[in-house]
């Protein structure tokens, strides 16, 4: 059974319609582009602003913050190399 309410779009025949019709169809594409490119840049200001926002209330992240103002290490710290095995690994142990 065929359905006949199904809407179908053809091109037209004349040839300054069809022009008509990939004028619109790029005008279209270029309104979406500039669209997207529009909520492309308010995402990143608003990220950038956030950042800003974030830096100068002093709440920046551990490796952002300055060497100056990082608490020293009360001799509780052991440096070293190290490599983590888990099971399964290739790696004998020692």
């Amino acid at each position: 059974m065929k359905a006949r309410f199904g809407f179908r779009l053809h091109r037209p025949r004349h040839p300054l319609a069809r022009a008509a019709l990939a004028c619109v169809a790029v005008g279209l594409l270029a309104l979406f582009s500039a669209l997207a490119l529009l909520i492309v840049l308010a995402v990143a200001l608003g990220w950038a602003a956030r950042r800003l926002v974030a830096q100068l209330a002093g709440g920046g992240r551990g490796d952002a913050a300055p060497a100056r103002h990082r608490p020293r290490a009360g001799g509780t710290v052991l440096e070293g190399e190290y490599r983590v095995v888990g099971p399964g690994s290739d790696c004998p142990a020692r």
